[in-house]
C-alpha cells in the first residue's frame, strides 16, 4: 500500500511539472502567437481592401463600356479576395465578352463556394448560368489520319479525332501530320448545337524540307506554325510557302519566332540562337479565331502566351470581317506577364454583318389594304360625290436572300380595286335626233382586278430587329368593270320633256397595266427561320386609261309607250348612248398599309 501510494505521488509530481513547464514555454510563445494572428489579419484586411480597390475599378470601367479592363479589374479582385459579387461580375463581362466556357466555369465556381448567399442572387446567377450555357456548343474533329496533331483556336488537342465544348461562333481548325498537307478550316458553331468536322488529310505533293537547329547545339523543342514539330536538331518535310518557327526550352530559355519561306522540293536551313527570355507576355483575343502578330510576326491565333525580350513590342489582333487591333506593349523584367484582354470591334461594312444569316432562299406572304386618292376617268365636279379608291393586294414572293442584305425576288400576286361615284354630269345621245342631247347625272361603280406578276430587288439591315425597302416592277393583267346607272330629262321642262331613269349597263372588258411597286418595312426574327414583318406598301398602274366605256348596250331613253313608234320625240327619245369616254386615268397611285410574314430556309 505504501509502495502504491508513492508511486501515485511522483506520478502527480511530474504532472505537476509538466504543467509547470508547458505554462512558462506559452508565456514565452504567446508574444509570437499574437504577432501571427496580427499578420494574418492584418495580411486579410490588406487582400479584402486591394481587392475592393480592384472591384470598384472594374465597376466604373464597366459602366464605360471599356468590358475588356473591367475583366481583368474584376478577376484580379476574385483572385485576391474571393467575394460573391467580384466572382459574379467576372463571369458576366466573361459572358459579354463571347467567353462563354470561362464564364460558365467562373459562375459555377460561385454558386458552389457561396452556399449561403441570398436567394434573389442565387437565382440570378443561375439564370445567367443557364443563358451562358445555351451558348456553348459542341465541335467533333475527325482527322482521316488518327495520329494527325489537331489545334483549335491556336490550342493544340490530343492526337486522333478531338471532341470539345466551345464558345459559341467562329472558329479556326488547323490540322497537321508530317508529309500531309495541313487543313486550315474555319468554323461556326451555334450555341446548343453540336458540328462535325471530317478533316480529310492528302498526302504533300509540293512542298520542301525545313531544318531548324540550334546556334549552341542545345535540345530545345521547335515549334512550327504554333505547334510541336520535335527537338533541336530537327528536320520535315512541310509545304512550301511561309511558316513561323521557334525555339521553346526549360524556364525562360527559348528564341524570339522568325517567318521562314519554304520554297517547292529544296532545303531551307534555319539556326536559332537561344537566349533567356525574362519577360512573358499573354494574348487574349475575342473572337477566339483572331490572329496574334507580335512585331511583325503572326505566332499564333486565339489565345497566346509565350517568353519574349523585356522592352517594348507591338501586338496585333486581326480576324476577318473585324477592324484590326495594334498596340504598343512595353515589358519590365521581373514583373508577371502582361496579358493583354482585346474584343475585336466588327467591321460593319463587311458583308459578314450586313445580315443575320448567310445567304438563303425565302418564302414570304403579304397582305395589303390600299387606299388613293382617285382613278381618274369621267369628271366628278359640282353635286358629284365620289368615294375613296379602296382595294387590296395579296403577294406570295419566293426570293434568294444575299448575305450583304440584297435580296431579288418574284412576286405573285392578285389585286383589287375599286371607287363608286354618284350624280357626275352625264349626257345620253339619242339615236335618230341629230343633235338632241338629254341631260342628267350618271353613277358609276369602277373596278380592276386581276393577277400580278413581276420581280424586286430589296436591301435589308439587322438581325434580330430588321429594316427593309424594296422595289419592283412587273404587270398586272386585270379586268375591269363598270356598273353604270343614270337619271335624265327628254327636253326641257318647259318644252314637255320628261324625266326618266336609265337602268344599270355594265361594260366589261381586259387590260394589261405595266405596275411599279415600292415598300418599307420593318420585322423581328422569331427564333432561326421566321420573320413577321410589316410597313407601308404602293403600288403605281400606268396605262388604264385605254380601258373605256364603248357603248357596246344602248340605253332605252324617255318614257315612250311603244318606244318603236317615236310618236312624241319630247316624251320618247327612244335608244341612247352614253359616248365613248376612258374610265380611268393613265397613273394610278395606290398605296396603304401591310403585313406578313417570311420563312427563312
Amino acid at each position: 500500500m505504501r509502495a502504491e501510494r508513492r508511486r501515485t505521488a511522483r506520478r502527480v509530481s511530474v504532472m505537476r511539472a509538466n504543467e509547470r513547464m508547458t505554462l512558462k514555454i506559452a508565456r514565452r510563445l504567446a508574444p509570437f502567437a499574437m504577432l501571427l494572428v496580427t499578420s494574418t489579419a492584418f495580411a486579410q484586411a490588406s487582400a479584402k481592401d486591394e481587392a475592393r480597390k480592384h472591384f470598384e475599378r472594374g465597376i466604373t470601367l464597366y459602366q464605360n463600356g471599356t468590358f475588356d479592363a473591367a475583366l481583368l479589374e474584376f478577376r484580379e479582385s476574385f483572385q485576391t479576395f474571393p467575394t460573391r459579387a467580384a466572382g459574379q461580375n467576372f463571369g458576366i463581362v466573361l459572358k459579354k465578352l463571347g467567353r462563354f466556357l470561362e464564364a460558365e466555369e467562373v459562375l459555377k465556381k460561385v454558386l458552389v463556394d457561396f452556399k449561403d448567399m441570398k436567394a434573389e442572387d442565387r437565382a440570378f446567377i443561375e439564370k445567367e448560368l443557364a443563358e451562358t450555357t445555351s451558348l456553348i456548343g459542341t465541335l467533333e474533329v475527325r482527322p482521316s489520319e488518327a495520329d494527325a496533331s489537331v489545334v483549335v483556336d491556336g490550342k493544340e488537342q490530343p492526337k486522333g479525332p478531338v471532341r470539345i465544348r466551345v464558345n459559341s461562333g467562329s472558329h479556326r481548325i488547323s490540322v497537321f501530320k508530317e508529309g500531309y498537307a495541313s487543313l486550315e478550316l474555319p468554323t461556326d458553331v451555334e450555341g446548343g448545337k453540336s458540328v462535325v468536322v471530317d478533316a480529310k488529310l492528302k498526302a504533300l505533293i509540293r512542298g520542301g524540307r525545313l531544318s531548324v537547329s540550334e546556334d549552341g547545339g542545345a535540345k530545345l523543342d521547335v515549334i512550327v506554325d504554333d505547334r510541336l514539330a520535335g527537338k533541336t536538331p530537327w528536320e520535315g518535310t512541310v509545304e512550301e510557302g511561309r511558316h513561323v518557327v521557334y525555339l521553346r526550352g526549360d524556364g525562360d530559355l527559348g528564341s524570339m519566332p522568325v517567318a521562314v519561306e519554304v520554297k517547292l522540293n529544296q532545303r531551307t536551313k534555319v539556326q536559332l540562337v537561344s537566349e533567356p527570355l525574362e519577360c512573358a507576355l499573354r494574348v487574349e483575343p475575342s473572337p477566339a479565331s483572331a490572329s496574334v502578330v507580335v512585331d511583325g510576326i503572326e505566332v499564333g491565333r486565339g489565345n497566346w502566351q509565350g517568353k519574349v525580350r523585356c522592352g517594348g513590342h507591338q501586338v496585333e489582333i486581326g480576324e476577318e470581317a473585324f477592324i484590326p487591333f495594334k498596340k504598343d506593349v512595353g515589358l519590365t523584367k521581373g514583373k508577371p506577364p502582361t496579358v493583354l484582354v482585346q474584343s475585336l470591334e466588327r467591321d460593319l461594312t463587311n458583308p459578314k454583318w450586313m445580315t443575320g444569316r448567310p445567304s438563303h432562299f425565302a418564302l414570304s406572304i403579304s397582305a395589303t389594304g390600299l387606299v388613293g386618292l382617285g382613278l381618274g376617268g369621267p369628271s366628278c365636279t359640282g353635286n358629284c360625290s365620289a368615294g375613296l379608291p379602296l382595294g387590296g393586294v395579296a403577294v406570295l414572293r419566293p426570293s434568294y436572300e444575299l448575305s450583304g442584305g440584297l435580296g431579288v425576288g418574284l412576286d405573285v400576286g392578285y389585286v383589287y380595286f375599286s371607287q363608286k361615284t354618284d350624280g357626275r354630269a352625264a349626257t345620253l345621245a339619242p339615236r335618230g335626233q341629230s343633235g338632241h342631247l338629254d341631260l342628267g347625272t350618271a353613277d358609276d361603280d369602277r373596278s380592276v382586278k386581276g393577277p400580278l406578276i413581276g420581280v424586286s430587288v430589296g436591301y435589308e439591315r439587322g438581325e434580330n430587329f430588321l429594316l427593309r425597302g424594296r422595289l419592283g416592277a412587273g404587270l398586272t393583267l386585270g379586268r375591269f368593270r363598270d356598273a353604270r346607272t343614270g337619271a335624265f330629262q327628254t327636253y326641257p321642262a318647259a318644252e314637255g320633256g320628261v324625266a326618266y331613269q336609265a337602268p344599270q349597263r355594265v361594260e366589261t372588258g381586259s387590260t394589261i397595266a405595266p405596275t411599279v411597286s415600292a415598300e418599307v418595312a420593318a420585322g423581328y426574327r422569331i427564333g432561326k427561320s421566321l420573320v413577321l414583318d410589316g410597313g407601308l406598301r404602293g403600288f403605281a398602274f400606268f396605262g388604264l386609261g385605254s380601258a373605256t366605256w364603248s357603248d357596246k348596250t344602248p340605253v332605252i331613253s324617255g318614257n315612250c309607250a311603244d318606244p318603236v313608234a317615236h310618236d312624241d320625240p319630247k316624251k320618247c327619245g327612244g335608244e341612247a348612248t352614253y359616248g365613248k369616254d376612258a374610265l380611268f386615268g393613265n397613273a394610278l397611285l395606290l398605296l396603304g398599309p401591310f403585313v406578313g410574314a417570311r420563312y427563312e430556309f
